[in-house]
């Protein structure tokens, strides 16, 4: 699996820029430095490209014209630029800094270090994801939860190895699942480039994934406006995120790959308003928490052959509430589910509210083998613990945690193009092939530490 880990060199530029970034953020809200500084990193990129020149004159002007300039520029090169549209009539506010904070961030994002030059050592789009992730770490997060951390996005872009075709988030935060996808494809194929579409409340962090694929020289389609724009979803009456379910952005859409870390156990009053609705093919996305509506509108996204990663709460295995058990036993039922992977939750600050269960789901191709799937309750479901082997602590895993990492994306890869194949010796303590008939007469429930121990008589 092709992985973007930077080299100790490369690692040690990256942390000479967040140093210089926080002792500005004694002056103004680290966050919202880092956040001007991604907007100021994306607009060089996109400057050098065509007027390698421009960018050199900026920063030998004075503040107040720096501030003037890169005002100007955003609103044009960006906003005007086709990956980056900012809808007709609409407005995504910058927050507005003093010019000395301006010409700082310019000399800061200026290092010749960083993206083409014959003394760059980190790409824009790698140093745009390192700030993004470590921005996340030190600041508390929303309603929605902290972002998908690195290895996490490892995580799912090597299960699901995409070459071809159309990926959808319905939860795309700051693009990071779409573009980790990008960049696998980007790495390890020529074929043409991914589709990248999905939907974001947020107005900072739609901006953030149009940035990214910017600098990546991509596209990505978050719909036509954050849903935010639509109305605030906190005075609408729903609770908060309703409008993730009654305004999707792209309905019609059928993906090849649809990837997506919803908020944990996250409560939404407003499934009450699309209880009924065709996309929850397997039971009512109710009640709260709403972790099966997440992984019900993903499902209902995919194509024929289609497949689904959506982390979500450890609950979802083995709830015995009365609506969660039913959804998650007719996915069974029906062959949709293919792997479960239960992750430690780890220090992250957000605590209960990190998803830790990754659920791999496939809608059936009437055209593929049964050899190699099977059908229905006959279906084998990959079963994965690694709860206690692999730390949940973005990028602070050791080499023996990633190693396991490693070993359970190659078996999968392999084991989906062969369900009767054994599970190797040195993962038999993690992992488990196991039929969903099985599951089913055992009560339905997917903790993979149960099934493995069920195994061996525990």
């Amino acid at each position: 699996m092709a992985t973007n880990v930077p080299s100790t060199h490369d690692q040690q530029v990256l942390e000479e820029i967040w140093s210089l970034l926080e002792g500005l953020g004694y002056n103004t809200r680290l966050v919202d430095c880092v956040v001007e500084a991604l907007t100021l990193l994306t607009l060089r990129a996109a400057v050098e490209k065509t007027h390698p020149r421009t960018w050199e004159d900026i920063r030998q002007n004075p503040p107040s014209q720096q501030a003037k300039t890169t005002r100007l520029l955003v609103s044009t090169v960006l906003s005007r630029a086709e990956q980056y549209r900012i809808p007709e009539g609409k407005v995504i506010s910058r927050r507005t800094f003093p010019p000395t904070i301006i010409s700082a961030l310019i000399a800061i994002i200026s290092d010749p270090r960083l993206g083409q030059g014959p003394l760059a050592v980190v790409s824009f789009a790698r140093a745009y994801e390192f700030l993004l992730d470590r921005v996340a770490d030190c600041t508390p997060p929303d309603f929605l939860g902290p972002p998908p951390p690195r290895w996490v996005r490892e995580l799912i872009t090597g299960m699901l190895r995409p070459h071809q075709g159309v990926v959808y988030d319905p939860c795309a935060r700051s693009g990071q699942l779409l573009t980790a996808l990008d960049d696998y494809q980007q790495t390890t194929d020529t074929a043409e480039r991914l589709v990248l579409c999905g939907q974001e409340n947020d107005p900072v962090r739609w901006r953030q994934g149009h940035e990214q694929a910017v600098l990546r020289g991509t596209r990505i389609d978050l719909g036509s406006q954050p849903l935010d724009m639509f109305g605030s979803y906190l005075d609408d009456g729903n609770g908060p995120g309703g409008w993730w379910f009654r305004q999707e952005m792209h309905p019609g859409l059928e993906c090849d790959f649809c990837v997506s870390y919803p908020p944990a156990s996250f409560i939404d009053s407003g499934l009450e308003f699309v209880l009924t609705d065709p996309r929850w093919e397997f039971g009512p996305g109710m009640p709260d928490p709403a972790d099966f509506a997440w992984l019900q509108l993903a499902y209902h996204h995919l194509r024929p052959g289609g497949t689904a990663a959506v982390m979500l709460s450890a609950d979802t295995l083995f709830s015995d509430d009365w609506e969660m058990n039913r959804v998650r036993t007719n996915m069974i039922s029906e062959g949709v589910v293919r792997c479960i992977i239960h992750l430690s939750s780890g220090n992250h600050p957000g605590g209960s509210h990190v998803p830790t269960a990754l659920w791999v789901c496939s809608r059936p191709d009437n055209d593929m083998s049964s050899t190699v799937q099977g059908h229905g309750r006959d279906q084998q479901i990959l079963l994965v613990d690694l709860s206690q082997a692999v730390s949940g602590v973005s990028d602070s895993r050791d080499v023996g945690s990633d190693r396991v990492l490693q070993k359970i994306i190659s078996f999968y890869y392999h084991w989906g193009l062969n369900n009767s194949l054994p599970v190797p010796l040195d993962l038999t303590e993690l992992a488990i092939s196991i039929s969903a008939d099985k599951i089913l007469d055992g009560g339905g429930k997917l903790i993979p530490s149960y099934w493995i121990g069920h195994q061996k008589g525990i």
